[in-house]
């Protein structure tokens, strides 16, 4: 990028003169030189390209989103334009090619509402994405005149990112970086984008143009800070970002990066406003405060990254982040690969989670801490065994190095609520020996008073399971080969790995969904929603550790 100080002795250029969509307000320009543009702005708009795209990258469109994500490629470049210290970032490229936009094409085109909405038919060399997602995009503008060839196609290029910047307010600033290919374009182009909208008075957004990018953030002062940090390093070239971009598998369609001082600043954030840890999920209902493991889960933080890309006919999603000194998080691991391989292979939805020892006490300790102060951890203990008869002991032999819950196939929500909810396929598969089981279950059946014959114990050739006391039970039990399966193993290809495991047969709940359908909207929309559905094959998540990363990997894979 070329610095922003205007060359020695050289007077800086005269600035654009006002659109006239600016007409009775005064904009406000930063000082240009050395080939800088200056910042723009005027009444608050709604900068609808930015914004909108920015929308597309954090994936928050629902399905038109979705079909982005499988129709982009190449991630992540935006941030030769972004500085260095930037909190947080999403990147993505608007212009795929070849091969993979030829298959990302003819995944879409299964899902008929996507193919619909995003123009796909035909020949992949005619499909012009950016345009599609464009007039997306201006469909929702407050004002008419809008369109992709006058105002947004002569200059918008191929890659784009934004970024949270901490220029020291009380929040972190948004940075929009957009490369273009015609710097006087872009200008006007903006320009007619950020007059369409109200007629508020309200600050406007400020951008500038560099080289190959236009930065835009809030205002024009915050422009200048962050044009300041870009001239001292970008994103692209801090030891940080490759890192973590790379250990979530190199470049993909979108990336997504948080940086090790996002943990600091967000425990931050907190302190001064207590009120936001329960808005951002970060303590329990009721309590403003962190919990002491997250607040020293957020001082420990050195940093994420995650890419998703197109890969095999599949949608996925590749991350890898520290977990500093947690051991709860330590504690909850372990191989729970043979553990889900040896499931019936008619297995709808699955669920494990390894264990090590100690886990117990690291629970306990976990949830006295999200208390904040109401119990203490050996209160707990004590409170179980008053309540039971078990010790922390007694719970981690039966479940020895993990458990898995198990749903069947063909799942009838209607017999959880039936004369016999036994014929629900509902088990939990744990690792630890029968006698161990069988010692926590009867203990637990005497909390379950009448109920207590709903539940059964059941011991086979692949392990022990316990839940409702019908033919899933046995099944479960006796083993299956749902490992060896193709569905399982091309949505989970680190199943061998795997600490934790979520897979789910999205054949095998597609009647219960059509079902749900038919009783909350009739069969035309449930025979529409279906249709959609139906390329779908399964969804399955694998997380493991590996030293202080933990490493996770997300795939949604189609017939």
């Amino acid at each position: 990028m070329t610095n922003h100080q205007p060359p020695e002795n050289q007077p800086n250029p005269e600035p654009h003169q006002p659109h006239e969509a600016w007409q009775g307000g005064t904009p406000e320009y930063l000082e240009s030189g050395g080939g800088r543009r200056p910042a723009r702005g005027g009444r608050r708009r709604r900068p609808l390209l930015l914004a909108g795209l920015g929308v597309l990258g954090l994936g928050v469109a629902g399905g038109v989103a979705f079909g982005a994500w499988w129709y982009l490629a190449d991630g992540g470049s935006a941030a030769e334009a972004l500085p260095a210290d930037s909190l947080g970032y999403v990147g993505l490229t608007l212009d795929p090619s070849g091969q993979q936009k030829l298959q990302a094409l003819e995944t879409l085109r299964k899902f008929p509402a996507l193919a619909e909405e995003l123009d796909l038919e035909g020949d992949a060399s005619d499909v012009d994405l950016k345009e599609r997602l464009v007039d997306l995009v201006l469909e929702d503008a407050p004002c008419t005149g809008l369109s992709h060839g006058e105002d947004v196609e002569p200059w918008l290029g191929d890659r784009l990112g934004v970024a949270a910047v901490d220029l020291g307010g009380d929040a972190p600033a948004a940075v929009v970086a957009v490369e273009v290919t015609d710097a006087e374009a872009a200008d006007e182009g903006l320009a007619e984008i950020d007059a369409c909208g109200d007629d508020s008075g309200e600050a406007s957004f400020a951008w500038s143009v560099e080289g190959d990018w236009l930065l835009a953030t809030e205002d024009a002062e915050s422009l200048g800070r962050v044009q300041d940090l870009v001239a001292e390093g970008t994103l692209a070239d801090d030891e940080d970002f490759q890192r973590w971009t790379s250990a979530a598998g190199g470049e993909g369609l979108v990336t997504l990066y948080a940086a090790p001082a996002a943990g600091p600043y967000l425990a931050g954030l907190v302190e001064r406003d207590p009120a936001l840890a329960e808005d951002l999920g970060l303590s329990v209902p009721g309590q403003d405060e962190l919990p002491e493991q997250v607040e020293e889960a957020l001082g420990d933080f050195a940093g994420a990254g995650a890419q998703l890309r197109f890969a095999d006919g599949a949608l996925e999603l590749e991350g890898a982040g520290s977990i500093g000194e947690s051991g709860y998080l330590r504690a909850l691991s372990g191989d729970v690969s043979e553990l889900v391989g040896s499931l019936p292979a008619d297995t709808g939805l699955a669920y494990a989670m390894g264990v090590q020892e100690g886990w117990f006490d690291e629970l306990l300790t976990y949830l006295a801490d999200t208390s904040q102060g109401l119990v203490e951890a050996d209160e707990l203990a004590d409170e179980l065994v008053r309540l039971t008869g078990l010790t922390g002991s007694d719970l981690e032999a039966a479940v020895g190095g993990g458990v898995a819950l198990a749903i069947g196939g063909g799942v009838d929500p209607a017999e959880m609520l039936g004369p016999d909810p036994t014929s629900f396929p509902l088990a939990l598969k744990v690792d630890g020996e029968v006698d161990d089981v069988e010692k926590v279950v009867e203990a637990l059946s005497d909390q379950l008073g009448p109920d207590a014959g709903l539940v059964g114990l059941a011991e086979g050739d692949a392990g022990v399971a316990v839940g409702l006391d019908g033919p899933w039970l046995d099944e479960v039990a006796d083993g299956g080969e749902l490992g060896r399966s193709e569905r399982f193993r091309t949505v989970l290809p680190d199943a061998d790995r795997a600490e934790g495991i979520s897979y789910l047969d999205l054949d095998a709940v597609r009647a219960v969904v059509a079902e749900a359908l038919e009783q909350l909207g009739g069969p035309d929309e449930a025979t529409e929603v279906l249709d959609d559905l139906a390329p779908l094959a399964a969804f399955g998540a694998a997380s493991w550790l590996e030293d202080d990363v933990l490493r996770l990997r997300v795939r949604l894979t189609t017939d």
